[in-house]
């Protein structure tokens, strides 16, 4: 049976924007808002501390992944339990510290915003920053060379992901650090609080699965009900950002300006103006980082739809195909029941005048996620990756694996007991 599909081409692109904001964006708005407010502290160490942070977290983060990479040795969840513990501490911290319940300017309150913003930059940043180095180590998975567009797909997708994250970490700055103290601290207290629940799920998440909670029913069920529900602390953020953001949009615009000569009033002016640009920015950047969790996630992720593949009737352990039903230069998929039940599928594809690829369903990499056509290519439906049609039916890659056969008086022969060799694949 011939498959075709009009799948958006540049799925890949998708998935790596996607996957980069949600790891990334969320936690560079809370990290630049909490700097705003650390702004306004009247601490010559700030700017060392913050260096000092952000230098901790690059080398963490970059040792992590080496050895993500190079051993068997390194163990996320433990290296994630870790980072999570370390920042949901310095969050409680931070946020009983810089309540009401204290002075301004007192050493405690100072102490506590100081190494609380430590505490929370260094350990969010190593827990978000070691799949953002890994992931281009993945961009040429399923080619041989670099120099391929879905390379380049992936590349932008990675690269626009991290440009929108960095750029919210900047504007978020601007925003709270134009703010009074009192209602910068209010507002990112709610941020925090926010961003601290979404941490406590997956905290939740890596006890329950590393221990021996999982015996619990009533613990698992609210681990699924918490999975079921993961994002929505951080939709609940972007809501709140873009709700203050809105409410400072316009209270600046309404604003009535009095002072004691023009040149005041000039500077306060030139103040709104400058709260309605990074507020403005701030709107327009939640709302996007939204589309692309929501819209883009959705349409990264969809399942290609497939009609069932066709079962030919087996004659004498021999399953005969008629070239003259598969030489139209499309994708053609079978079925074959094994003799232990699997269920196995193969695909077939006109390469040349002569020569027909005859594979299975599956590849080393992928598993038997399969193939399918999109615009006259074949694509591997997990990856996203492009095949070359001149490779089908070669081993290597994130090819099909190759199916043994016979071409003679017209028809593709393939014997059962090549498929019968293959069923692990599918099981």
């Amino acid at each position: 049976m011939r498959e075709s599909t009009d799948a958006f081409s540049g799925r890949g692109m998708l998935q790596y924007l996607v996957e980069v904001v949600m790891a990334l964006f969320p936690t560079c708005m809370v990290l630049g808002g909490l700097c705003g407010v650390w702004a306004h502290q009247e601490d010559r160490l700030r700017k060392r501390m913050f260096v000092g942070a952000l230098l901790c977290a690059l080398a963490i983060a970059i040792v992590a992944a080496v050895l993500r990479l190079t051993t068997n040795l390194f163990v996320r969840e433990y290296y994630n339990l870790g980072c999570l513990v370390v920042a949901l501490s310095a969050e409680v911290l931070w946020l009983l510290k810089c309540g009401r319940a204290l002075p301004e300017r007192t050493v405690a309150r100072t102490n506590a915003v100081r190494w609380g913003c430590f505490g929370v930059l260094t350990a969010c940043l190593s827990y978000a920053l070691p799949n953002l180095f890994l992931y281009p180590s993945a961009f040429a998975v399923g080619h041989d060379t670099l120099f391929h567009a879905d390379v380049l797909f992936r590349a932008i997708g990675y690269a626009l992901g991290l440009a929108l994250s960095l750029v919210g970490a900047w504007v978020a700055y601007g925003m709270i650090s134009g703010m009074a103290q009192v209602q910068a601290r209010h507002r990112v207290s709610v941020w925090l609080v926010l961003f601290a629940l979404w941490q406590f799920i997956q905290l939740f998440r890596i006890v329950m699965l590393r221990s021996a909670l999982m015996e619990s029913d009533s613990l698992v069920e609210v681990l699924l009900f918490l999975l079921e529900y993961e994002f929505v602390p951080i939709g609940i953020l972007l809501l709140t950002v873009s709700y203050g953001a809105l409410r400072s949009i316009v209270s600046s615009r309404m604003a009535v300006f009095s002072g004691e000569n023009p040149a005041v009033i000039r500077k306060k002016k030139a103040h709104a103006k400058n709260r309605v640009r990074w507020n403005l920015s701030g709107l327009v950047l939640a709302i996007l980082a939204a589309f692309v969790m929501t819209a883009c996630n959705w349409m990264a992720n969809r399942t290609v739809e497939l009609s069932p593949p066709v079962e030919l009737a087996v004659n004498g352990r021999k399953i005969e195909i008629r070239l003259d039903t598969v030489n139209d230069g499309h994708l053609h998929r079978f079925a074959y029941t094994a003799e232990n039940g699997t269920q196995m599928r193969y695909i077939v594809i006109r390469k040349s005048e002569s020569a027909y690829g005859v594979a299975l369903d599956a590849c080393d990499i992928c598993g038997p996620s399969g193939y399918y056509e999109r615009d006259g290519q074949v694509v591997c439906i997990l990856c996203d990756v492009v095949m070359n049609i001149g490779t089908i039916g070669m081993p290597g890659g994130c090819n099909p694996v190759p199916l043994a056969h016979e071409i003679t008086d017209g028809k593709i022969i393939i014997d059962t007991a090549a498929l019968e060799a293959e069923v692990h694949r599918f099981e």
